[in-house]
């Protein structure tokens, strides 16, 4: 397995001295979602184009914001563990069970997600997305109680019960310890895990972290300090400056090697890839240059060889940074554990060669992966299986999805911030059989009454605004809110002369309202737990449970029927007052989610899996 590149971060804080306790302070995680939900005024003889700008808004929040989870999960410079080939998960239907490197189909399909097994558990994903471990009898070992958690490192988990924060289990899920003051955390790599500490909000009020490293006893052993910092591999682990330069520390957290890089790698075999201004070399673990930067890309040694890559052509070096095989391939990956063979592309097709470079598998796959174990996953026709050494089918490609054995980078999010003013505030006049005061056959004159409304000038034919906002706390506010209704917001009146004035319609019924609250500071970095305590009110309040599609949640109830998702700015809530409407946007809107998954996992399948 090969390291994957940390990204660049914002720039640290000042070295500090360590600490040797973890403050309990409230926790904070990146939320990845984007975008808002505005206002949409829709022609007057054009009534349902509305629904199709609300839909597209929202389904490209939901697919950009797996984009951006996706970036979180490579902030390690190396791999924490490398996945256990004993069982593999597969898909068949729209369920994940696993088969094990004969072929047999060893645990069923069952879960909505099952991940690799680590020291002989895996993380496993159940109903309301709740995540445990199972072991590889397929039982649950370690009850689905969590919203996020990191797979098994050195006998250690992190795990994030919802509206907690970080705590750290053993095998048997005993507690071991809590972050109360850490944002996110990695697996532990040498005995130190890495750790994320909101820092502040910036300019634009994104949330800004500083990172360092806690022992297996939960204490700092270096401060939160860094933009970002990768895991330790033999005793080094890159991290960054207030320049965004990266370098090299020791346990101290101590610079041992300069921050002058613009981009590094890990060491791998005494040896790690560093990038100045656009080119790739390599240095030793005394910081000395072995290759000048020279390439577009350069990844890790595995066994004595690194692949790099020079005008759009892949080939490898040794360790002596000498080429040994030719850089003339379209794609590659590394040589993988078990195995002298690495996956090359020829054509657009994927084969092996062996470490002299002769071709022993002939590309006939649309992907496979690294060799792990001696077992390497392929696609086939939009079918996955597996292969050996030899290049025989051990597992013919049957199934609609496999997880390619990626290197652990995933973190667990602390899911604690303290909703209780929030809700109090906001939900004060919501009810059975009202919403935000409005009972549920509202019409214009009652909206009036309650809302005081923006000019009746700027009303679209059948949208209101709200004027003004509400601070319920002093980081969630309501940004805007907007009455929709089932008939026309106004009609004209003759002014006596050559021209007539709008007037309101007051029997127009409400057909739904969107509030949207606007979240600075610290809330900023917490919309997903904040949505999460507003919706578990909701289910007390209106009865019914929360249905979750891709990021967008659904709650149907007797009387009203709700829709609701966030993002970094804020949280949206949409209030239905007619069921059939809301029925029919709800399948409008999964129709379009649906396709645009699709079109993702599409080219999810395509991409490079190291």
């Amino acid at each position: 397995m090969e390291e994957q590149m940390p990204p660049q971060m914002p720039e640290p804080i000042p070295q500090q001295s360590n600490f040797n306790t973890v403050n309990p302070m409230p926790q904070q995680e990146i939320s990845t979602g984007v975008g808002t939900l505005p206002p949409i005024n829709p022609p007057a003889k054009k009534r349902m184009k509305w629904w199709i700008w609300l839909i597209i808004g929202v389904a490209g929040a939901a697919l950009l914001g797996v984009g951006g989870l996706l970036l979180h999960k490579h902030f390690s410079n190396k791999p924490f563990y490398e996945p256990e080939m004993k069982l593999i998960p597969v898909m068949q239907d729209t369920l994940w069970g696993y088969v094990d490197n004969k072929g047999t189909l060893a645990i069923p399909p069952q879960f909505k997600y099952a991940g690799y097994f680590s020291e002989g558990l895996a993380q496993v994903t159940v109903e309301k997305d709740l995540i445990g471990f199972v072991n590889a009898k397929g039982t649950m070992a370690i009850p689905a109680k969590y919203k996020s958690v990191t797979d098994f490192s050195e006998g250690r988990a992190f795990v994030v019960e919802p509206g907690s924060c970080l705590v750290c289990i053993d095998k048997k899920g005993n507690t071991l310890f809590e972050l109360r003051d850490v944002d996110f955390a990695l697996p532990y790599s040498e005995g130190m895990a890495a750790v994320f500490k909101l820092h502040e909000i910036d300019d634009d009020e994104m949330p800004v972290y500083r990172c360092g490293f806690v022992d297996k006893k939960g204490n700092y052993a270096i401060y939160p300090q860094f933009s970002s910092v990768g895991a330790f591999c033999d005793g080094l682990a890159a991290a960054s400056n207030s320049d965004g330069k990266w370098g090299y520390i020791d346990k101290s957290g101590r610079f041992v090697i300069q921050p002058v890089y613009d981009a590094v790698g890990g060491f791998m075999e005494g040896m790690s890839s560093i990038l100045m201004g656009e080119k790739w070399g390599y240095i030793d673990k005394k910081g000395a240059m072995v290759a000048y930067p020279q390439y577009d890309d350069a990844r890790g040694f595995v066994d004595g060889r690194a692949r790099v890559c020079r005008d759009g052509k892949w080939g490898y070096i040794d360790k002596k940074c000498e080429v040994v095989i030719p850089l003339q391939y379209e794609n590659t990956l590394g040589f993988g554990r078990g195995s002298k063979l690495a996956p090359v592309s020829v054509d657009d097709k994927w084969g092996c060669i062996d470490r002299e470079g002769k071709m022993v598998i002939n590309p006939q796959y649309d992907f496979l992966s690294g060799f792990t174990d001696g077992l390497s996953l392929v696609r086939m026709d939009d079918k996955f299986g597996v292969i050996d050494t030899k290049g025989r089918l051990v597992v013919q490609p049957q199934f609609d999805n496999i997880q390619y054995p990626t290197v652990c980078t995933t973190s667990a999010a602390s899911d604690y911030y303290d909703c209780t003013s929030f809700l109090k505030a906001f939900l004060d006049n919501f009810d059975k059989n009202h919403v935000d005061g409005l009972p549920l056959h509202a019409n214009m004159s009652e909206v009036r009454t309650h809302y005081t409304l923006n000019n009746i000038e700027s009303w679209s034919y059948y949208f209101a605004g709200v004027s003004g906002t509400v601070e319920y706390t002093p980081e969630i506010t309501r940004g805007h809110a907007f009455v929709a209704f089932s008939d026309p917001t106004y009609g004209y009146v003759s002014d006596g002369w050559f021209s007539s004035y709008r007037t309101p319609n007051d029997s127009a019924l409400v057909e739904y309202v969107n509030i949207c609250l606007y979240l600075s500071g610290r809330a900023r970095a917490k919309d997903e737990t904040i949505l999460s305590q507003l919706m578990d009110k909701m289910e007390a309040i209106y009865g019914g449970s929360v249905e979750k599609y891709e990021g967008n949640y659904f709650l149907e109830t007797e009387t009203f029927c709700f829709y609701f998702f966030s993002n970094q700015v804020n949280v949206n809530l949409h209030a239905f007052f007619n069921k059939d409407d809301y029925m029919s946007f709800k399948r409008t809107l999964l129709q379009n989610i649906s396709q645009k998954s699709e079109d993702v996992a599409e080219e999810t399948v395509d991409m490079q899996v190291e």
